[in-house]
């Protein structure tokens, strides 16, 4: 009432029904306030007209406000868990654990006493008091709420609140508490909207998708109706996850899909893609490498059991570095090969991404960009690791390119595995400093600048592409930072070795991604989000999914796996023997790094030439299969 007096410098009594909606309607267009406010305010102005003033309603009649009905923002347990490990302090962890454990309001929340936690083994309930609609009423205590809450007093000692506030003589304020859940959900990266009730909300989701009863969740929440609590059937989402929506129906089933390798892709839908498109350069070769792999197309050998005289064909594999069968091998003898070349200190993982406004250049000039990558990131490594302010020493490590996304789109980025120090001119190791080996922001702006700068001295050269307009291009590559990313460092040697082969060979999708094939789709695997660990599925056209891989063969000849520093080719021996100098390392025999080479060839051949039928008698070669002739007719459309 008193905002209706001043906006119209008038007592209420004097005012009129139009200069009542004029006031409503500034409410809703000039101050912006929500319908559920403006009808709290037309529910006050009925009041005082029609109860206390004795007024007919008939000439304040006001229509209210139909107030959108919206679904509110639902965390996922995954979000849950991360916005609860994000919170700032101890303090912030129990408040927020609190509000999503026990399903309460802020208010409640903040008027919590130690007195409302009944934490005997027979009850464990914490105690609302006059609650919304002044009523008292019980909630969960979980056991590990309970835990979280006794680490809590004992860390801050609160007195008769349990949440009190900065002078210890009241409760908590509530804003105080929305601000902890803000600075927790940007930290855990959660995308921005609602507030610290999104945790009561989730409470109740989590809970009715769990199986709980709508009366019991209804108790739970201090609803005075299930109706109220019914809005939460919305939200929940296991039911309607599992149901199938009319669109899938019309896809080919399940039933109709074969399992398939990569080869088996090609070979179904390479008419249509040869038919449609043209190959890429160094395209036909892989293809044809993929589709003879371990077929009669590349000859091989027959082997017989010298016990029970089964035999069997084994085909010879293509070794091409795009092949997803032919990586294991060869991984398990670089590995064998890098052995001696580890040392015995931390490592760090690095990895420089393109931006993808360069996708396009890096299509047309594929050998001249990549080259170009790997020099300004070596370039740019080089010059931190010597600069006195980081290391002062000439660092060891090694560069991998990588160009794809899980979706197999087109996505330019190197790893680089970095020793955790540097060896100076002196000879003496440097260590970096508490873990930290280089500044990410840093790094990022230095390698921009590299990059940028070498192709503008591309631009000017005559092998630029004639439809690449520098002009236009130079300016999006400052819009946003480059991204480069760095992880903690790794553990020992083994570990080392065992992580750097998780990249040296992969491929862009192994056969064990690809789930089958159909007459029209190929169905992989991909991971849902980065960092999320969930996997999901995906179907692309025949053809689109070729199209996608072949993106990514690589130039003929092009060296995608580069070592630099101390482990350059020219001073590898050296540098290497400097640095183990310099660390106190004796250096590995030559018997050693032999043996190691004789147990993986053994591993390798033990299951293979143990005969599957009666598992006791060897497989011995018999014969020689000469290559099988093989009609491939690989060339773009005419």
């Amino acid at each position: 009432m008193a905002g209706l007096a001043r906006h119209h410098h008038c007592p209420p009594d004097r005012l009129d029904a139009a200069q009542i909606q004029a006031y409503l309607l500034y409410l809703i267009q000039e101050r912006k306030l929500a319908y559920a406010s403006v009808n709290q305010a037309n529910c006050a102005i009925r009041f005082l007209f029609a109860r206390v003033l004795g007024r007919e309603a008939e000439v304040f009649e006001i229509p209210m406000a139909k107030v959108p009905k919206r679904l509110p923002q639902i965390l996922s347990r995954e979000e849950v868990l991360r916005l609860l490990a994000a919170a700032r302090n101890e303090r912030a962890r129990a408040v927020l654990t609190t509000a999503y454990a026990a399903g309460l309001r802020v208010s409640e929340l903040c008027a919590l006493e130690l007195s409302d936690i009944e934490s005997a083994s027979d009850r464990m309930c914490l105690k609302v008091r006059q609650a919304k609609g002044s009523k008292d009423r019980y909630t969960l205590l979980s056991p590990r709420l309970l835990e979280v809450l006794r680490h809590y007093w004992r860390q801050y000692r609160p007195g008769h609140w349990l949440f009190p506030n900065g002078a210890g003589d009241g409760p908590m304020g509530v804003e105080t508490a929305q601000r902890m859940y803000w600075a927790a959900r940007d930290a855990a990266g959660i995308a921005p909207g609602g507030g610290i009730h999104s945790l009561r909300h989730a409470f109740a989701t989590h809970l009715l998708e769990a199986g709980v009863d709508l009366p019991t969740l209804q108790h739970l929440l201090g609803h005075g109706h299930v109706t109220t609590t019914m809005r939460y059937l919305h939200l929940a989402r296991a039911h309607l996850t599992g149901t199938t929506s009319p669109l899938e129906l019309l896809v080919p089933s399940r039933l109709a899909m074969r399992p398939a390798g990569l080869a088996d892709v090609f070979d179904t839908f390479g008419p249509a893609y040869l038919a449609t498109r043209s190959l890429p350069r160094g395209g036909a070769k892989v293809w044809r490498a993929i589709t003879a792999c371990r077929t009669a197309a590349l000859g091989g050998h027959l082997e017989t059991c010298d016990t029970c005289g089964r035999s069997r064909h084994v085909y010879h594999s293509c070794r091409n570095r795009h092949c997803p069968q032919c990586q294991a091998r060869a991984k398990e003898a670089w590995l064998a090969a890098r052995r001696r070349e580890v040392l015995p200190v931390p490592y760090f993982h690095l990895v420089f991404t393109l931006p993808h406004p360069l996708n396009a250049l890096v299509a047309a000039r594929p050998r001249a960009l990549y080259a170009l990558l790997f020099g300004c990131v070596a370039a740019t490594l080089n010059e931190f690791a010597t600069h006195p302010r980081h290391l002062g020493g000439v660092p060891a490590f090694s560069l991998v390119l990588h160009t794809w996304t899980q979706d197999l789109r087109r996505h330019v980025h190197v790893h680089a595995l970095v020793a955790g120090g540097a060896l100076s001119s002196g000879g003496e190791w440097i260590r970096p400093k508490k873990g930290f080996l280089f500044p990410v922001r840093a790094l990022s702006r230095v390698f921009r600048g590299k990059f940028v700068t070498g192709l503008a001295q591309q631009a000017r050269s005559e092998c630029w592409p004639a439809g690449a307009d520098w002009a236009r291009l130079k300016p999006r590559l400052y819009e946003h930072d480059w991204v480069v990313y760095a992880k903690q460092p790794l553990g020992g040697p083994e570990a080392v070795l065992e992580y750097l082969g998780r990249y040296t060979h992969r491929v862009a999708i192994s056969n064990e991604r690809i789930l089958g094939i159909d007459a029209e789709q190929v169905v992989f695997r991909v991971r849902a989000g980065a960092g999320r660990g969930k996997r999901t599925t995906l179907r692309l056209s025949g053809v689109e999914f070729i199209d996608r891989f072949l993106l990514h063969v690589l130039p003929a000849g092009f060296k995608r796996i580069r070592h630099y520093g101390r482990l350059s080719p020219a001073r590898k021996r050296s540098g290497l023997a400097a640095a183990r100098a310099a660390l106190n390392v004796p250096t590995p025999s030559p018997a050693t790094v032999e043996s190691v080479a004789d147990f993986l060839h053994r591993v390798a051949h033990i299951g293979h030439l143990r005969c599957p039928c009666c598992g006791s008698g060897q497989m011995h070669v018999v014969a020689r299969l000469p290559p099988a002739a093989r009609a491939l007719h690989l060339r773009g459309p005419p």
